[in-house]
C-alpha cells in the first residue's frame, strides 16, 4: 500500500447520497438493521473512480473498473448510530472488485492514514512485505492485508506483467510510476533494475570541479608587456 490523501468529495455527493441516505435511514427503524444499505453511491461511481486516480488503495495498481469500496463496512455499523457513515465521502475508498466482494469485516489498513515507509515492495521477487516502521497499534490490520494480497495471483501477474514490459522497453518509467506506483518507488530505490537510460537519467550528476582563471594560477598566462 502507499498512502493516498483524502480526495476532495465530488459535486452532488452531499445532496444525492449523505442526504438522501440519511433520510431513509430515519424513515424506519428497520432499515438501520436491513441486510444491505440502499445503495446511493454507485451513481457516482466515475467520480469515485476519478477522485482516486483509478488506482486501487489496496493493491496500488490501475484498476479501470474498480468498485465503490466502503472502509468501515454496513456489516460493521447497521444498527448503530453509526449507519451513516454507509453514505459519508471520507468513508469511501476505491478498489479492484475482487477485494471489495472478498474483504467482508476483514479491517484492512486506511489508505488515508497509511504511510509509504510501512512497505517495502521486494525485487526481483515482487512480494509486499511491511516494515519496522508499521506502528504497533496498526500491525494487526496491515497483515490481514498481506495475508490476501501478498501471493494472490492476481495480484503478482498484474505486478510481473508490469516489471516485464518495462524491462524490455514497452513501458516506460513515468507510466509505471503512474499504473503501478509501488512498482515504480521499488525500481527507483533499486537502480540495478532499472533500464541503463533511467539509471543514467537518475543518477546523481558528480559535482563538477570549477573552471580554473589565471587569478587562481600566479605567474601563469601571458608576461606583462615590457
Amino acid at each position: 500500500m502507499r498512502h493516498v490523501d483524502p480526495p476532495p468529495r465530488p459535486r452532488g455527493w452531499q445532496t444525492h447520497v449523505l442526504a438522501k441516505g440519511r433520510r431513509w435511514l430515519n424513515e424506519s427503524p428497520d432499515h438501520r438493521n436491513a441486510k444491505d444499505a440502499k445503495d446511493l453511491w454507485s451513481g457516482f461511481r466515475d467520480e469515485v473512480i476519478t477522485a482516486f486516480n483509478e488506482i486501487c488503495c489496496y493493491t496500488v495498481v490501475w484498476v479501470p473498473n474498480g468498485d465503490v469500496e466502503h472502509f468501515i463496512p454496513w456489516a460493521e455499523v447497521r444498527g448503530t448510530r453509526k449507519a451513516h457513515l454507509a453514505y459519508q465521502w471520507l468513508n469511501i475508498r476505491y478498489a479492484d472488485g475482487w477485494i471489495n466482494r472478498s474483504k467482508g469485516t476483514l479491517r484492512f489498513p486506511d489508505p488515508f492514514v497509511v504511510q509509504d515507509e510501512w512497505f517495502d515492495l521486494k525485487l526481483p521477487s515482487l512480494e509486499l512485505e511491511a516494515t519496522d516502521k508499521v506502528p504497533p497499534e496498526h500491525m494487526a490490520a496491515v497483515q490481514n492485508l498481506l495475508k490476501r494480497t501478498r501471493n494472490d495471483p492476481r495480484v503478482m501477474r498484474t505486478r510481473r506483467r508490469y516489471f516485464r514490459q518495462y524491462q524490455e522497453g514497452q513501458r516506460p518509467l513515468s507510466l509505471v510510476d503512474e499504473e503501478a506506483p509501488l512498482l515504480g518507488r521499488a525500481l527507483r530505490a533499486n537502480p540495478d533494475y532499472l533500464l541503463d537510460a533511467d539509471r543514467a537519467l537518475l543518477s546523481p550528476t558528480p559535482p563538477q570541479p570549477p573552471a580554473s582563471t589565471a587569478a587562481d594560477h600566479p605567474g601563469s598566462g601571458s608576461p606583462p608587456p615590457g
